[in-house]
């Protein structure tokens, strides 16, 4: 063990979703790039930020706490499944909130089950 390498706990579970998969296709893995010092911190900068609705907040922070890397149609799933309203056309509004204020990449040709972002970002990239 002399030359065993200490990583840090969140960079080793990026790590793990970096090489999950979601079924038998060849996938891009949703990154999570996080500049808190922790997994539980987050920036004010993007709570406050007013482009960003509290449903697509709401969504942002459910990205970047999760394990796996969902679809599009998984999200819709589990938002039919709580029942509170978070249907496919509440969620195609917060993801292109979210993609336009620059918290998530999503691929040019992404369908609805592709993973829902291929980076996802707790600042804003604009």
């Amino acid at each position: 063990m002399a030359n065993a390498l200490i990583v840090p706990r969140g960079v080793r579970r990026v790590e793990a979703q970096r090489r999950a998969t979601v079924d038998e296709r060849e996938e891009t893995p949703m990154r999570r790039h996080r500049t808190g010092p922790t997994d539980e911190h987050y920036p004010h900068a993007m709570i406050d930020d007013s482009r960003v609705s509290l449903g697509g907040l709401g969504l942002l922070l459910n990205l970047l706490a999760r394990e796996d890397v969902p679809s599009f149609n998984d999200l819709v799933a589990e938002g039919e499944k709580r029942g509170q309203g978070e249907g496919r056309v509440e969620l195609t509004e917060w993801v292109r909130e979210l993609e336009d204020a620059g918290y998530i990449v999503r691929g040019p040709n992404t369908t609805d089950d592709d993973p829902v972002a291929t980076d996802v970002y707790d600042t804003s990239q604009k």
